[in-house]
């Protein structure tokens, strides 16, 4: 029950992780195991520690963070007279430690990593938006900001854990980084660029948005903008545009309280699905409105409405991928 044995990071060799609806968490001190869970209203939290013969629950009438907050404090009171292992005690190497790791087994892990195991696939590009680093400095290995020791082959350990919580694998598509709850893949160079050059034309592309759409309706009240064409051809490829980040915008709003907003049907629900009906609707407008009527306008103002009506396309693209399109999340 306590050991996880058919995930990729068991077989590679983590003895950590989720077994037979069993959580391990791991601290400076111990291992403890047990579960947690909630819906509307309330929230329960068990863990026990084999070794000290140690355990409590917590039970809150609420969805807080406080009966997370509160199995801390537990922990931290049960653990106060345990002796830290002397797997923790040891030092993490250095350049004039025996214990140095070797720097060129170490490069094979160096690199960016996105997650490919999502705790809920629909929210899966909002758990890790953006990739993390795995650094290699020193003949060390860092990962979020924290030096690891490598204590078996492949196997990595905080400095403050008792035991390692992540291990490396390499698989026909590259490097794997594992975890008891998590899985991360490496990406290449170039698709890292790929990722960051779009995200870096969508957020000019939505700023200049703000702006143009601004300075634009000042013009029609001035009267300085007339006509059908130039109307449509400006605001339409940006009101398209906004319906994504509007959709997202909903989507935030909904985590405050994800039970009662995803739940049911609630507005904030009934919202995303009209918004993700409406992306692919409104980018083939836009797309209608710039072939028909781009050439009336100048060529600046042409690029500019084709940009954001491709960008548009390629979002429709994401949310048919992560199954957004006609999303009833209540359902």
């Amino acid at each position: 029950i306590e050991t996880p044995t058919s995930t990729l990071a068991a077989r590679a060799g983590l003895k950590t992780g989720y077994g037979l609806g069993n959580m391990a968490t791991i601290t400076e001190k111990s291992v403890f195991h047990g579960h947690n869970g909630s819906i509307d209203g309330f929230m329960a939290i068990y863990n026990y520690e084999p070794l000290h013969r140690a355990g409590f629950v917590v039970m809150i009438n609420s969805l807080s963070n406080e009966a997370l907050a509160a199995s801390s404090i537990i922990t931290a009171y049960l653990e106060r007279t345990w002796a830290i292992p002397q797997s923790v005690l040891q030092p993490v190497p250095d350049s004039k430690s025996n214990l140095k790791i070797n720097p060129t087994k170490l490069q094979a892990w160096g690199g960016f990593y996105d997650s490919i195991a999502p705790t809920a696939q629909w929210l899966a590009p909002l758990e890790q938006p953006i990739p993390t680093r795995v650094s290699i400095e020193n003949g060390l290995l860092t990962f979020n900001s924290v030096q690891r020791k490598e204590s078996a082959p492949g196997l990595f350990q905080r400095p403050d854990h008792v035991v390692a919580n992540i291990v490396f694998v390499q698989s026909p598509d590259g490097p794997l980084m594992l975890s008891g709850s998590d899985a991360r893949r490496r990406i290449s160079s170039s698709e890292l660029i790929a990722k960051v050059s779009y995200a870096a034309v969508w957020i000019l592309a939505l700023l200049s948005s703000l702006i143009l759409i601004f300075l634009w309706i000042i013009a029609v009240i001035r009267r300085r903008l007339r006509g059908f064409s130039a109307l449509m051809v400006r605001f339409v490829p940006v009101a398209a545009m906004l319906l994504p980040v509007s959709f997202f915008i909903c989507l935030v709003v909904g985590l405050i309280d994800p039970v009662t907003q995803f739940g049911t049907e609630s507005q904030v629900a009934r919202s995303l699905w009209v918004l993700s009906l409406l992306i692919p609707v409104g980018g083939a407008i836009a797309l209608l409105v710039v072939w028909k009527f781009g050439r009336e306008i100048r060529l600046s103002l042409r690029l500019f409405a084709w940009t954001n009506s491709l960008l548009n396309l390629t979002a429709c693209i994401a949310f048919w991928h992560y199954g957004w399109l006609g999303l009833r999340i209540w359902l």
